[in-house]
């Protein structure tokens, strides 16, 4: 893969600052779209680093699929002989497991035949980068890497960045209608504009590493039992060290020393070798290498605001959290999605400034959710494995697993936060004369086509998933194809050729809608969830202008 060096152009429609996996995912929406998209990146190419970032949940891993990379995504991620993956837990890596437990996330076809297109996967971050960067690249994006980009100012009708080249100090001022910030937690684009951010902690930090055992490949340690043939994470609890053991290839295996306190110190390499002995078990010491290694504090910080005029934040940028459950760049994959289609829909002429302040009230209150959430995650973790080292000689191995899982359950079961995603904003319809949904909950998915709501999955009677016939456009799913329930579909086709916006028309027979489509009348937007529900359309218009912010 080529990247272009070369100077990057004065003008775009769309720039991007950072060629994460945000900054690629938005690229490559964009493009779909037809947006011309320039991305600047500091780093002359990914680099593959600590392990971070591998889990990616159903619903991103749909958005793999309609940009035309699932199969490359496939063909990078993890997989394990059994795909119904388990929570297995053991008191260290040398001994057999004391227990096992069925994980909710997503990996089991069979689990998630009603709920989505796709399962989840675990991939490197920076094989899933270098598959997002060469699609972005294919479809028309620009991507400048090895630039700084500053001086960020806006007027009425441009934002602009001035980027400077670290090889040479070559310099260009960009002018675009719009500039998104997907440049991490420390993002400068965020600071320049002046968005504060705000949360809770720092309540501790991890100390995360990476290890090498001499004479214990961890692949070997596996093949060991059939336990660990649907190993989705592994968790050893004894009374010297707990917590998760990553497996980032076939040889070394990963693990983090929590230290309490917002001062923490920093760990020495030989109390974090005496921590992965502990992890490792079995008889006499173990000569250990530390192939990689990071720290991060145990903290949540969500920006102000999401955007500030022709300025925009998304990902890490806009929103961090521990990685209990491994949602932040999942979360910040979907911020692309939400807002891709707006910026379309304002630079192409049919939707209104007002689409894009709905990017904010969408998107911010589910940072805030999975934030909480993540953090909880984290806690309800430590306060376990306290229990446990406290209690380690009245309980048996099987009291322990189970107190272990209890106390985590919801970081395993995550329907609700990876699909069951709940919107309201001006260009959601009315949920008036509408069933009210149940309490949102983070291991609950409420599988209903219902206004502010993921689209249900469905496998239409041609074999294909409902989501491949969604994509750029709005898309009318009508229930029957009873003429009245057609003419009402065809009010919105009309509607949306007067004011330039695509509409379409996916027909389902009512056995196959079953509880999912309830209503006639469904209108999904281009992100795939449901801006509007009916049995009949009073006034067209008004429904596509809410809808498009006009």
């Amino acid at each position: 893969m080529t990247i272009d060096t070369a100077i990057p152009p004065a003008t775009a429609t769309v720039l991007i600052i950072g060629a994460g996996p945000v900054g690629l995912s938005l690229a490559v929406q964009l493009r779909l779209l037809d947006v011309d998209t320039v991305v600047i990146e500091k780093d002359l190419e990914v680099r593959d680093g600590h392990p971070k970032g591998r889990s990616t949940d159903l619903r991103t891993v749909e958005h793999y699929r309609q940009w035309g990379v699932i199969e490359s995504v496939r063909q990078q991620a993890w997989t394990t002989a059994d795909p119904k993956h388990q929570v297995v837990i053991t008191e260290s890596l040398l001994t057999p497991p004391i227990g096992s437990f069925t994980m909710r996330v997503g990996r089991d076809e069979a689990e998630v035949v009603e709920l989505a297109a796709e399962t989840s996967l675990s991939i490197p971050q920076p094989r899933l980068q270098r598959i997002l960067e060469a699609r972005a690249l294919e479809l028309g994006a620009k991507v400048y890497r090895g630039w700084r980009a500053g001086n960020f100012v806006q007027d009425d009708s441009v934002a602009t960045a001035v980027v400077v080249r670290d090889a040479d100090g070559a310099f260009q001022s960009i002018s675009a209608q719009y500039i998104v910030g997907a440049d991490g937690p420390g993002s400068r684009v965020r600071k320049a504009v002046g968005i504060a951010v705000n949360g809770e902690g720092p309540l501790g930090r991890t100390f995360s590493y990476v290890v090498k055992s001499d004479g214990h490949r961890i692949r070997d340690i596996l093949n060991s039992s059939p336990v660990y043939d649907a190993l989705g994470m592994l968790v050893v609890i004894n009374q010297e060290a707990s917590g998760i053991v990553s497996t980032p290839n076939d040889d070394d295996w990963g693990y983090g020393v929590f230290i309490p306190g917002a001062d923490a110190p920093a760990l020495s390499d030989d109390v974090a070798k005496l921590k992965a002995q502990a992890l490792l078990g079995g008889p006499g010491a173990v000569d250990f290498d530390i192939v990689s290694r990071a720290d991060y504090r145990l903290i949540t910080r969500i920006a102000d605001a999401y955007r500030n005029g022709r300025f925009f934040v998304a990902g890490d940028a806009a929103h961090i959290c521990p990685p209990t459950g491994g949602h932040n760049m999942n979360v910040g994959i979907d911020d692309a999605v939400n807002l891709a289609w707006k910026l379309a829909a304002v630079v192409q002429g049919w939707g209104s400034d007002a689409l894009l302040d709905t990017y904010e009230a969408e998107r911010r209150p589910v940072g805030l959710s999975v934030s909480a959430e993540s953090l909880d995650n984290s806690l309800s973790m430590r306060r376990a494995l306290e229990r446990i080292k406290d209690t380690y000689a009245d309980l048996s191995a099987s009291e322990r697993a189970d107190i272990a899982w209890q106390a985590t359950f919801k970081q395993w079961n995550t329907k609700g936060i990876t699909l069951d995603i709940r919107y309201d904003s001006t260009a959601i319809g009315s949920r008036d004369g509408l069933p009210t949904p149940p309490v949102w909950h983070p291991s609950q998915y409420w599988n209903v086509a219902y206004p502010g709501h993921r689209a249900p999955h469905l496998v239409l009677t041609d074999g294909q998933p409902l989501i491949d016939h969604l994509g750029k456009h709005f898309t009318v799913i009508q229930v029957s194809s009873e003429a009245q329930a057609g003419d009402q579909a065809s009010k919105l086709v009309a509607a949306g050729e007067a004011a330039g916006i695509d509409v379409k028309v996916v027909t389902i027979d009512s056995a196959l809608a079953g509880s999912k489509f309830p209503q006639s009348l469904t209108l999904v937007r281009p992100d795939r969830f449901v801006s509007w529900v009916g049995e009949e359309v009073d006034d067209a218009e008004a429904v596509l202008a809410r809808s498009t912010g006009r």
